[in-house]
C-alpha cells in the first residue's frame, strides 16, 4: 500500500475542498437564478391581484348604484299605486266600469 505522506494528505484535502467549493458555488448561481425567477413570478401575480381587487371595487360601486336605483323605482311605484288607489276611492263609479281596449292598448 503506498503511503501519501503530508503533501499528498493535503493535496488530497485541498482538491475535496476545492470541489466542494465549486459545488457550493454552482448551486449557489442556481439558487440565486431561481430566486429571481420566482420574484417576478411574485410581482406578477401581486399586480393581478392589485388588478383583481381594482376590478372588484368597480364592481361593487356598480352593485350598489343598482340597488339604489332598483329602490328609488320600488318607491315610485308605491307612490304611483297609492296615488292610483285613492282615485280610484275617489271615483267608484268610474273605477266600476272597464277600460276601452284603446285605453288597455295604451298601457301597455
Amino acid at each position: 500500500m503506498p503511503t501519501f505522506g503530508l503533501t499528498g494528505y493535503l493535496a488530497a484535502a485541498i482538491a475535496a475542498l476545492a470541489l466542494a467549493l465549486g459545488g457550493a458555488g454552482v448551486l449557489l448561481k442556481h439558487s440565486y437564478t431561481a430566486n429571481g425567477a420566482l420574484r417576478g413570478d411574485i410581482t406578477a401575480l401581486q399586480d393581478a391581484n392589485e388588478a383583481l381587487q381594482d376590478a372588484r371595487k368597480r364592481a361593487d360601486r356598480v352593485v350598489v348604484a343598482h340597488a339604489a336605483a332598483n329602490a328609488a323605482t320600488g318607491r315610485k311605484t308605491a307612490r304611483n299605486r297609492a296615488s292610483l288607489d285613492a282615485a280610484i276611492a275617489r271615483n267608484p263609479g268610474w273605477a266600476s266600469q272597464p277600460l276601452p281596449k284603446e285605453v288597455l292598448d295604451a298601457l301597455e
